[in-house]
């Protein structure tokens, strides 16, 4: 059976409760009862998916037949975690690889797309061999068995393993901000993405700005985006780079530097250097995200406001900033030779904390 696999929407939470209460009439499948799995808890445990977890489903032919979910614990101390990990196959597309086909495409995607995610966990009764088998070798591993946890419906006693995996590219540093829907992940650059960054920068900016440059900005791409640039620029003192990842991709970034203010004469401000992200990832609040991340480390900071430069021709730019309540306060020209002159204004804007 050929399946597509894709992220949970809101359209499919009527499919998906039919699909749960199709799995608990098994009787031994999830831990859930029948009699539990209404609209309520679909919704609940899709809402917290969204918003801090992940969330997939198998489809074929329009109809779901199988899902996985985890999501963040609401514990400060356990935000590197997902918990609350299910997953469910339709009795009827049982033993045809779904499972493990979504269960692998699971892991991949909090692998390469959430460094701020460093375990999964998930409890299995002791007696499902079979199910403890494919946990393991997709990388879980036993870290304890929780006597009597289980109580059944005639009264008997069942013993779960916990399991774990650990996610391989995991960033002590990094951090997870909600977006319109998905959770957004800002991973501080090392010089090991530095690759990754230069091919990203250069992807993005070709995408919006090679209108301003006499050579369709060639020389700008090869020079500020060189992987020996940005290894300079990662030295400079309160310089700070961020990838963004979204749906288990790099999709943006973003730089800040923690330094004089534009008028070079206090430390009361965050400077937004560059914030930047791909054509096909806007619309998702991912920007927005990233903005109110630099907000709140301005503030933990003890910064008084963020200030940005921006091409006075940007109006949408320009109205996003101000939408955010960022002000102009001055203005200059750029002197690069290769711009083209009527793109050579930019504004100050600034936003008090």
């Amino acid at each position: 059976m050929n399946s597509v696999i894709r992220f949970l929407a809101p359209d499919d939470l009527a499919q998906l409760l039919h699909l749960y209460q199709e799995v608990a009439q098994q009787g031994d499948g999830i831990i859930r009862y029948p009699f539990e799995i209404d609209a309520n808890y679909i919704q609940t445990f899709a809402l917290k998916s969204w918003s801090s977890g992940l969330a997939l489903v198998a489809e074929v032919d329009g109809r779901i037949i199988g899902e996985i979910h985890a999501f963040m614990s609401d514990i400060f101390a356990s935000r590197h975690m997902l918990i609350g990990l299910t997953i469910v196959v339709h009795p009827k597309a049982q033993g045809q690889g779904i499972g493990r086909h979504l269960f692998q495409q699971f892991l991949t995607l909090v692998e390469t797309g959430r460094p701020d995610i460093f375990r999964i966990e998930l409890y299995v009764r002791s007696h499902h061999t079979k199910a403890i088998g494919l946990y393991e070798s997709l990388g879980f591993k036993k870290e304890g068995i929780l006597h009597d946890r289980i109580l059944t419906k005639e009264h008997t006693l069942q013993t779960p393993w916990m399991m774990a995996w650990k996610n391989p590219n995991f960033r002590l540093n990094a951090v997870s901000i909600a977006s319109k829907r998905h959770r957004v992940s800002l991973c501080p650059v090392t010089e090991q993405d530095l690759e990754r960054l230069s091919k990203l920068a250069r992807k993005i900016y070709k995408a919006y700005f090679i209108h301003l440059w006499k050579d369709d900005g060639q020389w700008y791409r090869n020079w500020a985006f060189s992987t020996q640039k940005l290894a300079s620029e990662l030295q400079e003192p309160g310089a700070r780079w961020y990838l963004s990842y979204y749906q288990g991709k790099a999709v943006g970034f973003l730089k800040t530097i923690d330094q004089l203010g534009p008028e070079g004469k206090d430390r009361d401000t965050l400077k937004l250097e560059r914030i930047y992200l791909l054509p096909e990832a806007k619309g998702e609040g991912i920007g927005q995200a990233m903005l109110r991340y630099v907000n709140q480390a301005a503030k933990q900071l003890g910064r008084k406001s963020v200030w940005l430069t921006v091409m006075d021709s940007n109006d949408t730019s320009i109205a996003f900033y101000q939408k955010h309540q960022f002000e102009i306060f001055g203005r200059h020209q750029l002197d690069f030779e290769q711009v083209k002159e009527q793109y050579r204004g930019m504004y100050q804007m600034r936003r008090l904390l």
